[in-house]
């Protein structure tokens, strides 16, 4: 039998079999990749959007002021995904309310690098109160970088120039400090935190009037019961300023009324005021409320004293004209 000779493959028809061969594995490795990929952004996905409905819950708790609760299901969100804005945003509004402070401007932070990677930049709210936690810990450069970079995000974000504006008041820049919240009010027409900074400030600098018609436009927009302790006192200070003792009394007292136990300085100045007008029984309960909170208070010994010589000198005066005073 004869046999036929085999085939004879080239070398040029070899190689170009061998590329293909190669070609055809590198091709199933990148798709091999590209799936595993997938597969873990759709992983990644799924947990990121379950994060995201336990932080949702955990923001209605933290409405609430349920802490422990809201702590808990903001920890079951960040067990979840770590890239979940809102669960370390909630997280560290519990830790400080739990007085936590460094752990909670920790998760702030890392709320705030996360909505950096956002297409429309990085969330100002979240940069503000970045800011507000620095100034409340005394770090007031902090709290103005912070003011400054709120600003750059969103030129005309009202908290930013809010918060800028409170750096600069208490660095007493009352310029700076001015055109900061006239800045914030023309973001956002009603913001009684600023419109009473701006009042403080005006009166401070003897333009009670101006400090009137800024409060007026603040009340104008709330209920009477909704005007907070320190606008009524602002008020009562710039009436007894223009020489109308009659509104500045009943602004005082309606300051002392709204006031808590805790606003132990805001009652005590009312009760100063309350001895210049001759109100000595007002005066007497705004400071008993005071010592109460804060027995060793050298400011309210002060005005004790004061008080007391008041009294001492309208009962001798009483006596002279036959009157007797009760004891208080």
């Amino acid at each position: 039998m004869r046999l036929l000779p085999s085939k004879v493959i080239s070398p040029k028809v070899g190689r170009a079999a061998v590329d293909r061969y190669i070609s055809g594995i590198g091709l199933g490795l990148l798709l091999l990749g590209a799936g595993c990929r997938g597969l873990r952004a759709e992983r990644q996905t799924h947990a990121l959007s379950t994060a995201r409905q336990w932080s949702l819950r955990g923001s209605d708790f933290l409405q609430q002021e349920k802490y422990g609760d809201a702590e808990n299901l903001f920890a079951e969100a960040l067990r979840h995904s770590q890239a979940d804005e809102r669960a370390h945003w909630g997280m560290a509004e519990v830790l400080w309310e739990q007085g936590d402070e460094d752990q909670a401007i920790a998760h702030m932070e890392q709320a705030a690098v996360i909505s950096g990677a956002n297409p429309r930049g990085a969330n100002p709210d979240l940069i503000v109160r970045l800011g507000e936690m620095a100034f409340a810990r005394g770090d007031y450069a902090g709290a103005l970088k912070q003011a400054d970079a709120a600003l750059s995000s969103q030129r005309d974000h009202g908290g930013g120039w809010a918060l800028r504006g409170k750096v600069l008041q208490h660095q007493s820049d009352w310029e700076g400090a001015k055109f900061s919240f006239h800045r914030a009010l023309a973001a956002q027409e009603h913001y009684p935190e600023v419109q009473i900074a701006l009042a403080e400030i005006y009166q401070t600098s003897g333009r009670p009037q101006r400090a009137l018609a800024t409060l007026d436009a603040m009340m104008d927009a709330v209920q009477e019961d909704e005007v907070s302790s320190t606008a009524w006192l602002l008020r009562g200070q710039a009436f007894a300023d223009l020489g109308q003792q009659r509104d500045a009394k009943l602004c005082l007292r309606q300051a002392s009324l709204n006031a808590t136990d805790e606003e132990c300085e805001l009652l005590l100045k009312v009760a100063e005021k309350q001895i210049d007008f001759g109100e000595l029984a007002e005066a007497r309960v705004c400071l008993g409320r005071a010592l109460r909170h804060d027995p060793n208070n050298q400011n309210a010994r002060r005005i004790q004293e004061q008080l007391d010589l008041s009294f001492q000198s309208f009962t001798s005066k009483s006596s002279l004209i036959g009157f007797e005073l009760p004891t208080p």
